[in-house]
Parts: structure tokens; C-alpha cells; sequence
């Protein structure tokens, strides 16, 4: 047997079914979950993936993100090949979660291995109370902790997806202080940042434990009372009914597309198969 890396339209092929899978037991255990980010833009804007992104993320609110996690601790063996990866995990870097099929093993570049395959991202919604002044205040310290989690689990320093030269000279010093400070400290004050507020008795939510925006990535929870279904490639999902809110907050306008130099992934991994030689050719 050889290893065979695939493309990007066999990733995304891969990830729409173990979405599909996800899915389908949110909606047999009666588990909420939203499409979100890049996929919520692909889903609007083009029915399906973003043609050069193989990213699947969705939101799932706390208590059902709770509810999902144990789901798959109670029945991982039954659930084989799709296992759920967390913070838990032996050398898993990130403080959400992820379910991968690992029957399609992942090299990725300046991480640890720990097993992972072919994901999707699950990540959990959590209060922000009810004062928009503390929810920013919340939301820019969990920003902080999250870029430093990242950092402190990265084998070495690295450009990675950093662009500006300015953001990289920032970096350095960032990476040195999260190696200073450690992964499980920087965890240990993420998970209290989650526990600030209950999710049901706050006006406003965002994931703390993995923020990405920031202020941008505060939402109003009623945002997420309602969802409907749309086509994303074969299948149908669940998207917020404020869904066009919710992505201009964050992208603006969402609709157009970006410069053609822009569409490119931005994911450090390859995505391996093992076949025979004849499957190769």
C-alpha cells in the first residue's frame, strides 16, 4: 500500500459526509448547531463550499455542544471511524472541538501529531451576559488568550497565515510569553472566561474558549433562536434565519467574492489515503 495526498475536491467530498454524520445525530438527540463562518458563506453564496476551502465549521450553543461531546465519549467505538478530538486529547492544540473520519490521516505543519482525520470544526457558543460594554470586554480578553493558546501549542515559531510583517514582529514576543505562561494556564483562564454567564440568560454570545474576531464575534442570542434549512452541496443543513446579520457583521459584504489572488486555503495540512498502486494511477 502507498499513500496517496488528495485534492481539494476529494477533502471537501469527505468533509460534506462527515458533517452529514455529525448532523444527523444532533437532529436524532435533538442537539442544535448552525453552519458558520466559511461554510455559512458557502452555503449562501454558493450553494455549497467555497470552491477553494475545504473548512467546515459549525456553532453549537454550550449546553448542547455539552450534550454532543459526551455523545460521542459514550459511544466512541460505535461511532468508529468518526472520532471526536478536544482539548483532552494528547496533543490536540486547540480549545474547540473536532470530529474526523481517520480512515483519511492529516499531516499538519508545525503541530504535534494526534490522529486527526478528515474534520469537521464543532464550536461552542457561550454567554456574554447582558451588557454589551462587558461582553466586548469579555470577548477582547478571550481573544488574547486564544491567540496565545494557539502559539503556546505550536512546535516552533513560524510565519504561518501572518501576512503583515508589522503582526509578525508582534508575534514573536506573543509566541515567547505563551511558551512563558504555558498551554494549560492559558486553558485554565479560557474555560473560567466560558463560565462568566450562562448561555440562556445572556443577550449576547460568542465562542470565548476559541475567538477568532473578537468584538466582531459578538452576537445577539436571538440571533440564534431560529434556524432553517438550506442546500449545501447534496444535503441540507441548519443555518441562523438572521444568517445575512450575523455574516455582515463579521465580513461585510459577504457576497462578493475576493480578489482572485485571495482564493486560495489557508489551512497548514495535507490530507493523505492509503491505496494500491493501481487506485494511485
Amino acid at each position: 500500500m502507498i499513500s496517496k495526498k488528495l485534492e481539494i475536491n476529494e477533502i471537501q467530498q469527505i468533509s460534506i459526509e462527515v458533517l452529514k454524520f455529525v448532523t444527523d445525530i444532533c437532529d436524532k438527540e435533538n442537539i442544535k448547531y448552525f453552519l458558520a463562518y466559511g461554510t455559512l458563506i458557502g452555503a449562501v453564496r454558493h450553494k455549497g463550499f467555497i470552491p477553494w476551502d475545504d473548512d467546515v465549521d459549525i456553532l453549537v450553543p454550550r449546553n448542547d455542544y455539552d450534550r454532543l461531546i459526551n455523545y460521542f465519549y459514550l459511544n466512541a467505538e460505535k461511532l468508529l471511524p468518526y472520532r471526536l478530538f478536544g482539548p483532552d486529547t494528547p496533543n490536540y492544540p486547540y480549545m474547540i472541538s473536532r470530529i474526523g473520519d481517520v480512515r483519511y490521516p492529516i499531516k499538519v505543519r508545525n503541530e504535534k501529531p494526534y490522529g486527526l482525520g478528515v474534520f469537521i470544526d464543532v464550536i461552542p457558543l457561550d454567554g456574554l451576559g447582558n451588557d454589551y460594554k462587558d461582553a466586548i470586554k469579555v470577548a477582547r480578553s478571550a481573544k488574547r488568550y486564544s491567540s496565545l493558546y494557539f502559539l503556546s501549542t505550536r512546535k516552533s515559531f513560524s510565519r504561518d497565515n501572518t501576512k503583515s510583517n508589522i503582526k509578525l514582529l508582534l508575534k514573536f514576543p506573543a509566541y515567547l510569553i505563551s511558551k512563558i505562561l504555558g498551554k494549560n494556564y492559558i486553558k485554565k483562564k479560557l474555560y473560567n472566561l466560558s463560565k462568566l454567564y450562562n448561555y440562556d440568560d445572556s443577550k449576547y454570545i460568542t465562542c470565548v474558549v476559541w475567538s477568532t474576531y473578537g468584538q466582531k464575534e459578538i452576537y445577539e442570542r436571538d440571533s440564534f433562536a431560529e434556524a432553517i434549512k438550506v442546500k449545501f452541496e447534496r444535503y441540507y443543513f441548519n443555518i441562523p434565519k438572521d444568517y445575512d446579520k450575523i455574516l455582515k457583521g463579521l465580513y461585510g459584504d459577504y457576497m462578493m467574492l475576493p480578489e482572485e489572488e485571495d482564493r486560495v486555503a489557508h489551512h497548514l495540512y495535507d490530507v493523505f489515503m492509503e491505496c494500491n498502486g493501481k487506485d494511485y494511477e
